[in-house]
């Protein structure tokens, strides 16, 4: 049912441009942040336990929720689970806003180009428009990443909870501000706890997607692929993936590498479906065993 839930919210996802008009997460953060807040006073708010306790309050509400439903029927359960997932998706449709970047930047207007940058890059979207078609060939992935192919997975493993939980972590990373040191470097070890099969998975898939070898060459050996920092290995992989195809074009000196932004665009796109098909293989062989 979880393939099903998947390819539904995925469909729902491509087909619906309306769905970010509706998408507020802004509560999501909201809600970890005022429980922050009212844990004042705790000595162990900053520690392991107030990470827990912040970031597992809405997944483990969602536990519960979906422990109701069941109970009344599995129909509504799966509802309520294709309606989370769907809703834990993006925020923002990352291929309309590359392909917007590209077509700002072909056609010569830069303002409009850093604006699409800034929805994937952020606030610190660089003004050099060389630097920044660089920036957006490696942070892309990161961005396919934290909005979608993290919650597809840990959907799979944990259900409506572990979207929850992905995109919970993910929106307090974001209000670091508002939060102390100590609870910070515990909610970057549990986002990397959380993004670590995520990372593994997708170099292979950038692997079957694009350059095998040159993919797996961005680690020295075992123990770099265990320990190898998530974003780190996430860009390495995909310019490894990419090696060929870029070494194929070349921008003007003083030019931002359009092509070459399109290129990493058309290698999300094969490992997102790669993705799809490992899912699909994994979900299909536990229905046959």
């Amino acid at each position: 049912m979880k393939l099903i839930a998947i390819l539904i919210a995925l469909a729902v996802e491509h087909f619906s441009s309306f769905l970010s008009q509706w998408r507020r997460l802004e509560w999501m953060a909201a809600c970890g942040s005022g429980l922050y807040r009212r844990l004042e006073g705790f000595g162990w708010r900053g520690g392991v336990l107030g990470v827990i306790v912040v970031v597992g309050a809405l997944p483990l509400a969602t536990f519960f929720i979906v422990l109701l439903l069941e109970s009344l029927g599995w129909v509504l359960a799966f509802l309520f689970g294709l309606a989370v997932l769907i809703y834990c998706l993006g925020p923002g449709d990352l291929v309309d806003e590359v392909e917007g970047y590209i077509a700002a930047t072909e056609r010569g207007d830069r303002e409009a180009a850093h604006e699409y940058a800034i929805q994937i890059l952020g606030d610190e979207a660089p003004r050099d428009p060389v630097a920044l078609a660089e920036e957006m060939k490696g942070v892309m992935f990161l961005r396919l990443n934290e909005r979608f192919l993290g919650v597809l997975f840990w959907f799979l493993v944990l259900g409506p909870l572990g979207a929850v939980l992905y995109r919970t972590s993910t929106l307090l990373q974001d209000h670091a501000a508002e939060l102390d040191e100590e609870f910070n470097a515990n909610l970057a070890r549990l986002r990397w706890i959380l993004d670590w099969p995520c990372a593994r998975l997708n170099m292979l898939a950038f692997a079957l997607a694009g350059s095998f070898v040159d993919t797996m060459s961005c680690c020295a050996g075992l123990d770099d692929f265990l320990r190898k920092d998530n974003d780190v290995l996430i860009m390495d992989a995909a310019h490894g993936a990419m090696k060929y195809e870029l070494a194929a074009t070349e921008a003007p000196e003083g030019s931002p590498d359009v092509e070459g932004v399109a290129i990493a665009l058309a290698l999300a796109r094969r490992s997102f479906l790669t993705w799809i098909g490992v899912i699909a293989f994994l979900t299909i062989a536990g229905w046959v065993v």
